[in-house]
């Protein structure tokens, strides 16, 4: 599975000009059932080896890799807030059908997005 990843990886930079990859940094959620469940299956050792591999190949390709944090990207909103905040911003996006960790990755690009264009807009002024 990871050499499966690694290979798409490497095939999506090889055929677009990526400067950038946004992920979530995995964390570990001690004070919750579903967070104790997913740590005891091994599944967050494992998320964070993909987050590695995506890194690693992001900085090989001369691009910028940022973690962010849950609290950072969404704060304390739930899932279903979230789906409700991206849904108002992207009224489109039910036509693809996202799943669950999508609207995840939704979120997270379009917290990058806000964060770039305050970020040009403060240094640039545009």
């Amino acid at each position: 599975a990871v050499h499966d990843l690694d290979m798409s990886m490497r095939t999506i930079f090889s055929n677009f000009q990526i400067a950038r990859v946004d992920s979530e940094f995995p964390q570990f959620f001690g004070d919750t059932a579903t967070g104790v469940a997913v740590a005891s299956r091994g599944d967050l050792q494992k998320l964070t080896m993909v987050v590695g591999v995506f890194a690693s190949i992001t900085w090989a390709h001369r691009a910028s890799f940022i973690p962010w944090e849950v609290h950072e990207w969404k704060g304390q909103m739930s899932k279903a807030v979230v789906e409700q905040a991206i849904r108002r911003r992207l009224p489109d996006i039910d036509r693809l059908s996202p799943e669950s960790h999508s609207w995840d990755a939704i979120g997270i690009g379009l917290h990058a997005q806000a964060k770039f264009l305050n970020e040009r807009k403060e240094k640039h002024g545009y």
